[in-house]
């Protein structure tokens, strides 16, 4: 129940930054953040399948290519929960890299779902800049996010811990 509190405020937060945002510039991806969030909160196996249907979820109420951010959330929650074997969760630099290494998994998902599908109409350099301005506010707002991710679920889950 209180993940879908978080689920239902993280569609309210990302509706108002995508609106708020300026022109040109991509909204940061709270969807992401509620996939690590969750990833941190949940067993292994039911956090990749929640991860894949976040994305899912953001694809289509979004209007984009169904399964792009599926498969991007579900590598970053796979990356993720190698990470957190590796690395701890509850210190400061523990947690940074392993959001960090989780938002880059993301984004090679996330390209390799581009490429399989043939869409670099854009090209490279309008991609590289989705990526560092979506980056930017995606970090920016990771600490706070996850802070209240972390009031609202609370501790006993943590699917970090190897």
């Amino acid at each position: 129940m209180r993940a879908l509190l978080l689920f239902l405020l993280t569609v309210l937060f990302a509706a108002f930054f995508s609106g708020l945002w300026p022109d040109g510039m991509a909204p940061p991806d709270l969807g992401f953040l509620f996939v690590v969030a969750l990833t941190a909160w949940m067993a292994p196996v039911p956090a990749l399948f929640a991860a894949f249907f976040t994305g899912l979820f953001f694809d289509l109420a979004a209007a984009g290519y169904p399964g792009l951010h599926a498969v991007g959330y579900l590598f970053a929650a796979f990356a993720q929960q190698r990470l957190g074997a590796l690395l701890h969760w509850e210190e400061a630099l523990g947690r940074a890299a392993i959001v960090g290494g989780a938002y880059l998994a993301k984004w090679l998902g996330l390209f390799l779902v581009v490429y399989w599908l043939g869409l670099f109409g854009v090209g490279p350099l309008a991609f590289a800049g989705v990526f560092l301005g979506e980056a930017v506010g995606t970090l920016i707002l990771a600490p706070f996010y996850l802070r209240l991710a972390e009031a609202l679920l609370g501790e006993e889950g943590h699917g970090n811990t190897a």
